[in-house]
């Protein structure tokens, strides 16, 4: 298969000048039916309401009863448990999509909030389940663990009192899971306003993604115009960019002084399941490394381009002598396909069945959030891809990684909803392989020492964007 990037063949045109509107290419839409068949209010209402009964029912059962429970009760109450979270994640996982789609849309916001406050409600009244787990005694767990099939739930188990101390009275946690609800009121405030944004140019309006897509133009006045018109957008959002940042920073403050965490990013780690000394290290290492890693690049960079010195607009700019193309979807699906096959035939089959099916939101309008996302969903259907696409090499290697994300989703399916579930970092690492991947199939392919210093200049750039870059804005 001919690379995408290597290709000099029409297909392949200047990202300058060509958009996939202007071409006329096509690009993927998905279709949430797998997780709802339609998004009309009524009907979501009535499939909640059915899982509140059930919650109901369950709570009715165990409540207060869970620390006597037989290992034989406590894999059944567990399995029950697991069935109601899933049906209520399947839910939120469709509103949740719908909004990203189409924020400008009155009837997915009240979709979302509506799915929010009902699905908070519904797990509330589960909350009880895992508080309970966790007051029983280190004794009485080890009890249950000679259970075989209490073992297979250890390591949701052994997750979950990871929590245990910082975990407070019923009520509080309650009222904190309802909180919650407000909080994500702030972020999807924060979504739609990014949605909204408008980037004003002389002789056309932009979406934030396609300003930020701008800046990686060859040519530095369309860089700096358009870094110039994305600022000035910016500044008109300042004021409540600000409030909902300093109100959830607030909200999360109160939360982690009532649940005794030493440090602000004490309660993120713990999710991940890392310890803060890990993380410090890790910052201690990368900024140690700035001068011989991102200054020294930077410098090189500069020299390439012929400047003195670097402009934020020029931190992403191609190579001086780079012209770069247009790569068609068909060809990145291609690419991304078979980088993955040469790694492994089996693997590769899973890619290209996903990649068939319409779980692929990658078209570019108005109102879609920007940036790119694999969510997983639930176990029982399957993930759904969110991104971008401009043409440009850098929009290969996202599909990349948010296959990465959606294959190791995938695999990991059979292991159901709560044993499934993935820190950070390590979901990242399955991310940033198949990216890798993707990154090695297009170098090998290479035989032009000009070109292969482009994808190496990208692949470092990425690098630093990933690593440096978010270390700069952790301090």
């Amino acid at each position: 298969m001919t690379s995408p990037s290597v290709s000099h063949g029409s297909a392949l045109r200047d990202v300058a000048d060509n958009t996939p509107q202007t071409i006329g290419e096509s690009l993927p839409t998905w279709d949430l039916a797998d997780l709802f068949p339609t998004a009309r209010l009524q009907d979501v209402a009535v499939a909640l309401e059915r899982i509140r009964q059930h919650a109901e029912c369950f709570a009715d059962t165990h409540k207060g009863r869970v620390a006597s429970l037989t290992p034989e009760q406590l894999t059944r109450a567990v399995e029950a448990y697991e069935r109601l979270e899933e049906a209520v994640a399947r839910l939120s996982a469709f509103a949740e999509l719908t909004f990203s789609a189409q924020s400008d849309e009155p009837n997915a916001g009240q979709l979302l909030q509506f799915v929010t406050e009902e699905g908070v409600s519904i797990t509330n009244k589960l909350l009880f389940f895992t508080l309970e787990i966790n007051r029983v005694d280190e004794s009485s767990l080890a009890g249950w663990q000679k259970n075989a099939a209490v073992r297979k739930w250890q390591p949701w188990l052994r997750d979950l009192r990871v929590f245990r101390e910082h975990q407070l009275e019923d009520d509080l946690e309650e009222l904190f899971s309802e909180k919650d609800v407000v909080d994500r009121g702030w972020a999807r405030l924060f979504d739609q306003t990014l949605a909204a944004l408008r980037v004003s140019l002389p002789r056309q309006e932009l979406t934030l993604s396609s300003a930020l897509s701008r800046l990686s133009d060859a040519r530095r006045q369309v860089r700096q115009e358009t870094a110039a018109a994305l600022s000035q957008a910016l500044v008109t959002i300042r004021p409540t960019a600000s409030l909902i940042l300093n109100t959830l920073a607030k909200s999360r403050s109160i939360a982690d002084k009532w649940r005794r965490y030493d440090k602000p990013v004490s309660h993120r780690n713990l999710s991940n399941m890392v310890e803060d000394a890990v993380v410090d290290a890790l910052v201690a290492a990368v900024t140690t490394a700035y001068p011989r890693l991102s200054h020294r690049y930077y410098d090189l960079k500069a020299r390439w381009l012929g400047l003195q010195r670097l402009q934020h607009w020029d931190r992403n700019a191609p190579l001086a002598d780079e012209r770069e193309r247009y790569v068609p979807w068909k060809d990145a699906v291609s690419h991304v396909t078979a980088s993955y096959e040469r790694f492994s035939p089996g693997l590769g089959a899973t890619v290209r069945a996903f990649l068939a099916q319409p779980w692929i939101d990658a078209a570019l309008r108005p109102g879609k959030a920007s940036g790119a996302f694999s969510h997983p969903t639930v176990p029982s259907v399957h993930p759904y891809i969110l991104m971008n696409y401009h043409g440009r090499p850098r929009d290969v290697m996202t599909l990349a990684h948010e296959v990465g994300h959606a294959i190791h989703q995938t695999l990991s399916a059979k292991q159901g909803y709560l044993l499934s579930s993935t820190p950070l970092i390590l979901a990242e690492t399955a991310s940033v392989f198949g990216e890798m991947l993707t990154f090695r199939a297009w170098l090998d392919k290479e035989q032009d020492p000009r070109r292969r210093r482009h994808l190496l200049a990208a692949k470092i750039e990425d690098a630093l964007n990933t690593v440096v870059r978010q270390i700069a804005f952790y301090q």
